[in-house]
């Protein structure tokens, strides 16, 4: 048994690890039951906070994603370079899409990204390393902090196999 908090609900209830098969399942105890109103959702420990407690979620919640990724230098002036990640991203994930390019992008570039749905931001070009760094730690800090998941990573040698955010990963049996 386990006291856990639930961060949709913000209620915090007692729960029992039960068996589900060949899983185990986070589940409400009987003594959650009161007060509640016998009103409770099933739920699903899927992660941890930085404390590693266990955060409940719910089947109705719906999460947030975003892939992020940078595009600086002489070596993204044509469309050619932004191809295989783009279109492999796009084949298998429809969502949220963001880029931090430099300020001499083509209007080219720019027009492609725009046509897939990625959603892009500019830097200065040229900036010490160090300087380019504290920029793109700030772009990567706020897009991933209005949703749930983020995925940064290195466009230059991704080619997506599938989506980076299976449904399953997350998946709630609801009978």
């Amino acid at each position: 048994r386990q006291n856990l908090y639930d961060t949709a609900s913000g209620v915090t209830s007692d729960f029992e690890l039960v068996a589900n098969g060949a899983d185990l399942q986070w589940a409400p105890s009987p003594s959650s039951y009161c007060g509640h109103g016998g009103q409770y959702e099933r739920t699903h420990i899927v992660r941890y906070d930085l404390d590693m407690n266990p955060i409940v979620e719910t089947s109705k919640q719906h999460r947030k994603f975003v892939v992020i990724t940078t595009a600086v230098g002489e070596q993204y002036q044509t469309v050619g370079p932004f191809e295989t990640f783009v279109e492999s991203l796009r084949r298998y994930y429809n969502g949220p899409v963001a880029m931090l390019l430099g300020n001499q992008t083509p209007v080219a570039v720019t027009e492609y990204l725009s046509s897939r749905n990625v959603q892009y931001e500019t830097t200065e070009e040229g900036k010490p390393w160090g300087e380019f760094n504290v920029f793109r730690f700030g772009f990567y800090s706020d897009a991933c902090s209005l949703v749930d998941w983020c995925l940064a990573l290195d466009m230059r040698d991704v080619k997506f196999q599938s989506n980076p955010f299976p449904s399953n990963l997350f998946a709630v049996d609801d009978d």
